[in-house]
């Protein structure tokens, strides 16, 4: 999955999480920087526990990097499957077909969309810790 993923969503109180956060923008950074890989590597993990595994090189392929800018205020995670298969994989197609009667596997988009509402309320829940609420 090329792209970045945007999450749409609303935090009850989230504007004055918002206000409090923004003071702490340093405190912020250093817990995402820590946060943020984890939850890549739980989320890669959910993935290739569902994810076909014929011969086992497409789970062996899984990877999660992180990077954070030079003024550490930017935090980016990536999970991925390295293997030139996966993309077709993913979608249902196999030797340059589309295989019949299946809307592909999405095993990765199925563990994506289980992950994502947990993911949200840890992270929350750690920025609320950090404020102090």
């Amino acid at each position: 999955m090329a792209g970045r993923v945007n999450v749409l969503m609303s935090v009850e109180g989230g504007d004055a999480l918002r206000r409090a956060l923004q003071k702490k923008s340093a405190e912020v950074a250093r817990e995402m920087e820590l946060a943020l890989p984890q939850e890549g590597a739980a989320l890669m993990a959910q993935a290739n526990a569902i994810a076909p595994k014929a011969t086992g090189e497409l789970v062996a392929s899984s990877s999660v990097t992180s990077a954070v800018t030079r003024k550490g205020q930017r935090v980016r995670v990536a999970a991925a499957y390295l293997d030139e298969k996966a993309a077709a994989v993913h979608e249902g197609v196999h030797w340059g077909k589309k295989i019949q009667g299946t809307r592909g596997f999405k095993w990765f988009e199925r563990a994506l969309n289980a992950f994502t509402p947990g993911f949200i309320e840890r992270i929350v829940a750690r920025l609320r810790k950090l404020v102090g609420g």
